[in-house]
């Protein structure tokens, strides 16, 4: 009788487990990726200066001044790290960025219990989650062409911990730059 009482617990548990899992995964997860174009010689960049992004569509809870203020501050110091100053404007490169979030959905099916402690019904378990977006551009200053992209993908439970998180981010973007040739 104590062990499928034993038993029948570690099935519960094994149960629930990717559940948790799930519910961590979406707290924690970050994505950095970099791209950039291989004919550009970024070592002869030593300025820049900065572009207001276009305005979204519509209000976003992630695009407003404080988090501006961040985001150019975060940016403006990895910039230093490289050895960059910042021109009021003709810099060697123009910096610009947008920021978003979406709503989305995540579902998890985990193994249900059965009869005598055996596997039975799948159990569906919906999570929603905001998935905010950072792209960091770099333009030329001769020719206003795209040389180099950071997209930051930061999945929190609301606009305020992504804030927050966005200096993280842009140093894990800038630890790529400047990029070397694939």
């Amino acid at each position: 009788m104590n062990i499928m009482v034993l038993r029948y617990d570690f099935h519960m548990t094994l149960r629930w487990l990717p559940i948790l899992f799930l519910g961590l995964g979406t707290l924690q997860a970050q994505n950095v990726t970099t791209d950039f174009n291989e004919a550009v010689d970024f070592s002869k960049f030593k300025t820049y200066s900065w572009r207001k992004a276009k305005a979204a569509k519509k209000a976003d809870p992630v695009d407003n001044s404080i988090s501006d203020n961040r985001i150019r501050t975060s940016i403006a110091a990895q910039l230093a790290k490289k050895g960059f100053t910042e021109a009021e404007s003709g810099g060697d490169v123009v910096i610009t960025y947008r920021v978003t979030s979406k709503d989305k959905k995540q579902t998890e099916r985990s193994p249900g219990m059965g009869r005598r402690g055996g596997f039975g019904n799948t159990t569906r378990v919906t999570s929603v989650y905001t998935q905010g977006t950072l792209l960091i551009d770099m333009l030329n200053g001769d020719n206003n062409e795209l040389i180099w992209r950071a997209t930051c993908k930061d999945t929190v439970s609301d606009p305020e911990k992504f804030e927050k998180r966005l200096g993280q981010d842009v140093e894990k973007a800038f630890k790529k730059y400047p990029p070397k040739k694939k």
